[in-house]
């Protein structure tokens, strides 16, 4: 009987050869199953040491999934089989959005990609991306510089950050006298002086100098106040 016909495993006949088929056709039919399985399996160039529960487990996952809509997101549930995720491209890029070449994108407060407003740059030095898609420099000392504003300041008096960014100011009193009393209260504002929050406090002694310094916010005020007013101020001056 000739030598059976076949290309890949699945076509293999298992009842051939049969008993009383001659033997010089051996050859042949070892030949054949050597060319099947290399037809059969092209790729493979080492041992593969997947179990059956392995190559098993992965057909079960690659299986179809059942009420799927055609251009939705695939992802996995909780036992590693496919799902439909009920998602599409449009859910997270609205095909009404068109960026202008070279714009930048962000995300806005539903997730949504959405084109920087005009004029929007990352490339100044200490800009920072905001929740609202703007760039903006609060950095304190980016763009700033140390001024003395003695000549403009006095105690007891609200001064306000009227600038975009945070600004530090920093104070040098001294006191007069061997006297002790309430002695020096840096104090900021965020509502023009209707609420007070103490920043620095010092008592001073004779020939004793009070160095004072703090952080103030836009739009916050800030003052220095004195107790027994024997304090003098020796230099203030404002990274601004």
């Amino acid at each position: 009987m000739a030598v059976e016909s076949a290309t890949y495993v699945n076509q293999l006949n298992e009842t051939l050869p049969t008993n009383t088929d001659p033997i010089s056709e051996g050859d042949n039919h070892l030949r054949l199953i050597k060319q099947v399985l290399k037809n059969t399996f092209p790729n493979i160039s080492g041992a593969v040491t997947v179990t059956e529960s392995d190559i098993n487990s992965v057909t079960s996952r690659a299986t179809k999934v059942s009420g799927a809509v055609a251009g939705n997101f695939a992802s996995l549930d909780a036992s590693g089989d496919l799902q439909d995720s009920g998602k599409a491209a449009s859910d997270f890029i609205p095909v009404t959005e068109k960026a202008a070449a070279n714009g930048v994108a962000t995300l806005d407060s539903n997730q949504e990609v959405v084109q920087m407003p005009a004029g929007a740059s990352s490339t100044a030095a200490g800009n920072m991306l905001y929740a609202d898609g703007s760039w903006k420099n609060e950095l304190v000392g980016i763009g700033q510089s140390w001024q003395d504003v003695a000549s403009s300041r006095g105690w007891a008096t609200w001064y306000t950050n009227s600038t975009s960014k945070p600004i530090q100011i920093s104070i040098s009193v001294s006191c007069t006298t061997d006297l002790t009393w309430e002695g020096v209260t840096l104090s900021v504002s965020p509502d023009g002086g209707t609420t007070v929050i103490d920043v620095g406090k010092f008592t001073t002694y004779n020939q004793v100098v009070a160095q004072l310094t703090a952080i103030i916010p836009p739009s916050y005020s800030y003052r220095i106040t004195r107790g027994n007013g024997t304090e003098g101020i020796n230099s203030w001056t404002e990274l601004r």
